[in-house]
C-alpha cells in the first residue's frame, strides 16, 4: 500500500488536454454490460445466463462478432480496444473469430458505461495522443452493415475536420420508445456530395412515455451512443462534466504512458488499476457528459439503417421474428456477409 500511496501521490494533477491535428484511427468496443434487462431471456435461450453481446441470435455468430466485422471495415484490428466485464473472459473467447486480435481490457467492476470508455481511452491516450476514436456498444442490431460503415466512416471524417465536435451517429424513430435516449438536431451542416451533420441542440435520456410522443412527433432522433471523436476532446469532456471521476483516470493515463515508455514497471499499472477502482463511483456517458455539453455535439443521422439497441426481450423478440435463423440460415448468414463484405474497402481502412 506505501507503494501505491507513493505512485499516485507522484503523479501531478492535469487539467485539460490540448486539441492538436493528426493521430491515428482508433475504436473502443464496449462489451462489459452484464445483461441485466434480459437476463431471463438469455437463460431460456441457452440455459443460463448470458449478456447479450455474447449471444448468438442470427446469422451465425454472436453480436459482438458482428460489431467487430462492422469495426474492422473502418479501423485496424491492432487500433481496438475491447473493454469487457471481470468474470467475462471464457464468454469472450468463445463469441469471437479470434480472441487475440485487437486487445481485451477488463474492467474489475461494472461502474456505467463512462468509466468503461475512459479505461481504455486512457491506454489510447497514452499511445496516441492525438487520436481519433469511434466509440461502439457491442449489442446493437444494425443492418445493412454496408450503409453504417459509410455512415460511420464519414462520422470519423467529420471528427478530424472538426475536431472540436463529439459526431453521434442519430437513429432515425419508428415509434416514440420511452427508454431510449433521444436528440434533438439542429439546423443542417452541409457540405457538397456529403451527408449532413447537424448541430445538437438537446439530449434527454429516457425520457417516459408521454415526452417520448412529443420528441416523436417534433423529428428528435434516438440516441445511438456510438460516437467518433478526438480522444483528447471526450477527455475534455469528461474533466468539465464528471471531474472527479476524471481526476482518479489521469492518474492512471499517466501512469499507463509511464510504463509504455519504460519509465515505471508493469506492477505500477496493475497497481493504478486496483487504486482507480476501489472506490470509483457509477456515471453514465450520455446522461453525465453527453446531455451536458450538446453544444460541443453534432449529430449524423442513419436515414437509411435500421437500428435496435436489443435492450428489451420485446424488441428483441421482434428482431427475432424478422431477422432470425429462417429454415435456410446458410442463405441467410451468406446475405447478412455479403453485405458486410461489400463494405470493406481500402478507402476505409485506418491509417
Amino acid at each position: 500500500m506505501a507503494l501505491l500511496d507513493e505512485l499516485v501521490g507522484a503523479i501531478p494533477p492535469e487539467r485539460k488536454l490540448t486539441l492538436n491535428a493528426g493521430g491515428r484511427r482508433w475504436a473502443i468496443v464496449l462489451a462489459g454490460g452484464e445483461g441485466a434487462r434480459l437476463s431471463a431471456f438469455t437463460a431460456q435461450q441457452y440455459g443460463v445466463q448470458r449478456p447479450k453481446q455474447y449471444c448468438t441470435f442470427w446469422g451465425g455468430q454472436t453480436m459482438l462478432q458482428w460489431t467487430l466485422d462492422r469495426i474492422g471495415a473502418l479501423v485496424k484490428q491492432d487500433h481496438t480496444k475491447i473493454i469487457i466485464g471481470n468474470g467475462h473472459e471464457r464468454m469472450f473467447a468463445e463469441s469471437v473469430a479470434d480472441p487475440t486480435a485487437a486487445e481485451v481490457i477488463v474492467q474489475p467492476t461494472n461502474n456505467g458505461t463512462l468509466p468503461g470508455i475512459l479505461l481504455p481511452l486512457s491506454h489510447i491516450l497514452a499511445e496516441d495522443p492525438e487520436a481519433t476514436v469511434l466509440l461502439a456498444p457491442s449489442d446493437h442490431f444494425i443492418l445493412p452493415a454496408h450503409n453504417f460503415v459509410e455512415r460511420s466512416r464519414r462520422a470519423i471524417e467529420l471528427a478530424e475536420r472538426y475536431p472540436d465536435k463529439l459526431v453521434l451517429l442519430g437513429a432515425v424513430p419508428d415509434s416514440p420508445v420511452p427508454d431510449y435516449g433521444w436528440v434533438q438536431p439542429g439546423d443542417a451542416v452541409r457540405s457538397p456530395g456529403d451527408w449532413s451533420a447537424q448541430p445538437v441542440s438537446a439530449f434527454i435520456e429516457k425520457p417516459g412515455q408521454a415526452v417520448a410522443d412529443t420528441l416523436y412527433r417534433r423529428g428528435w432522433l434516438w440516441n445511438t451512443m456510438i460516437v467518433a471523436g478526438k480522444a483528447k476532446l471526450m477527455w475534455n469532456a469528461a474533466f468539465e462534466c464528471a471531474e472527479d471521476v476524471l481526476h482518479r483516470f489521469n492518474s492512471y493515463r499517466q501512469t499507463i504512458a509511464s510504463v509504455r515508455n519504460g519509465h515505471a514497471p508493469d506492477e505500477h499499472a496493475r497497481l493504478a488499476l486496483q487504486h482507480l477502482y476501489s472506490d470509483l463511483g457509477t456515471a453514465d456517458f450520455s446522461r453525465d457528459l453527453l446531455q451536458r455539453v450538446p453544444e460541443r455535439c453534432a449529430v449524423l443521422p442513419l436515414s437509411d439503417v435500421y437500428w435496435c439497441d436489443c435492450g428489451h426481450p420485446e424488441r428483441l423478440a421482434k428482431i427475432l421474428e424478422e431477422f432470425g435463423e429462417p429454415a435456410d440460415a446458410r442463405d441467410h448468414e451468406a446475405a447478412l456477409r455479403a453485405t458486410f463484405e461489400d463494405s470493406r474497402t481500402p478507402a476505409m481502412t485506418s491509417t
